[in-house]
């Protein structure tokens, strides 16, 4: 009998991989063989064979299951949306999934996956939404670097016109191996607050990203370079339908994604202000204050004392010389994953050199503060990101 499952992620790099360890033979079947994505969410239903797990696919959420007597592996449950968690009933043949997407962001649904039935269990915010004036999201999918295929997305402001000039938002995912979707609810309230400010948003899923297959994952020692054009290409297909002015550009993204922040911003002269949030700006000092010091080695492919060279390369800090963008920067005080000397170090070095720079600090806050920290702290961070920008949309 197979007893255990196990998650093996081998790099943060790859594609996590799940396996059904069979206890007396110490054989292994490896569930997700024929899956070129990351899998996670993996359950094993005790009154039946089956293995269920949740698996990306672009930018929405795959529920797949796998017999163990069989072998076999298929498709259970494929919705517009994205997929938190979720259980089984196996006597009634029905799944409850915890989804959301942009005009619902957070529901619980069933799902009879006999008779292939949705069905709406709860929605929380249904009566809060209907006195909201919500923006939908544009899919826009344009070529990146090296020819491929960038899915990216736009939010428009309310009462949107589209013979006048609007600023324009760039944000600027995580990870970098997370993956955006207009499903996406931990982002949900911080693009429709923007848009209601009467800022364009758009935001993409560049190389690096998860949901499109381990080669277009993969970006050791090509963190910064290849998906800045990839975003920027984006950036500017979205100038070209009209109604951005190009004047009034903004940059924000957390964690990878003030990494990217700073990067860009390092290298290319056309946005107003920029607010990079919890981001790694020198790889060399990062490595040893962080909580997953292997993550440095698997992403760049060295730790400093093998290559130098190659890691003060990739870090934005070796670019600041040339920063002359306003540059509000957010972290967090109890941030384990990116210490807040990073921010310091970046906030130090555009102080020195003349730049504009702000440094906004939150106490008792982690790295998750953009997503579960404290209320007031959530609030704050957005109203000062746009504060900022409102300065230099002036």
């Amino acid at each position: 009998s197979y007893d255990t499952i196990l998650t093996v992620d081998e790099a943060s790099t790859q594609n996590s991989e799940l396996k059904i360890l069979n206890l007396e033979s110490g054989l292994e079947k490896w569930v997700t063989e024929t899956i070129d994505n990351h899998s996670a969410s993996a359950m094993f239903d005790i009154k039946s064979d089956y293995v269920y797990f949740v698996s990306d696919d672009w930018d929405k959420s795959v529920l797949y299951r796998y017999s163990i007597d069989r072998e076999t592996l298929e498709k259970v449950f494929v919705g517009d949306y994205l997929i938190y968690s979720y259980d089984i009933d196996v006597v009634q043949g029905l799944i409850i999934l915890n989804v959301s997407n942009v005009k619902e962001p957070s529901k619980l649904i069933t799902y009879d996956y006999v008779y292939k039935v949705t069905k709406t269990l709860w929605e929380s915010n249904k009566e809060w939404l209907k006195e909201r004036n919500i923006s939908l999201t544009e899919e826009m999918k344009y070529v990146g670097d090296k020819q491929k295929e960038i899915q990216g997305w736009i939010i428009k402001p309310p009462n949107f016109d589209s013979s006048k000039k609007y600023p324009l938002i760039l944000e600027i995912h995580g990870g970098p191996h997370a993956t955006w979707s207009p499903h996406d609810r931990s982002m949900w309230f911080e693009f429709q607050y923007f848009a209601s400010q009467g800022y364009v948003i758009f935001y993409s899923n560049p190389k690096g990203s998860s949901g499109r297959g381990y080669d277009f994952r993969y970006v050791v020692a090509n963190w910064g370079t290849e998906p800045a054009n990839d975003i920027l290409m984006g950036v500017d297909q979205t100038i070209a339908k009209g109604y951005i002015d190009k004047e009034k550009l903004f940059i924000t993204g957390g964690s990878y994604g003030g990494y990217m922040t700073a990067w860009i911003i390092g290298n290319d002269k056309r946005f107003k202000a920029a607010a990079p949030q919890r981001g790694v700006y020198n790889l060399i000092s990062f490595w040893s204050v962080t909580d997953i010091t292997q993550f440095t080695k698997n992403e760049t492919g060295a730790f400093p004392w093998e290559d130098l060279d190659v890691m003060w390369k990739l870090s934005p800090i070796a670019y600041v010389d040339k920063v002359q963008t306003p540059t509000r920067i957010i972290h967090s005080e109890n941030d384990f994953r990116v210490p807040i000397s990073q921010g310091e170090e970046y906030f130090a070095s555009l102080l020195k050199l003349g730049v504009a720079a702000e440094l906004i600090r939150y106490p008792e806050e982690g790295h998750e503060l953009s997503r579960s920290g404290k209320p007031k702290h959530m609030q704050d961070r957005l109203e000062k990101i746009i504060e900022w920008f409102n300065m230099y949309n002036a």
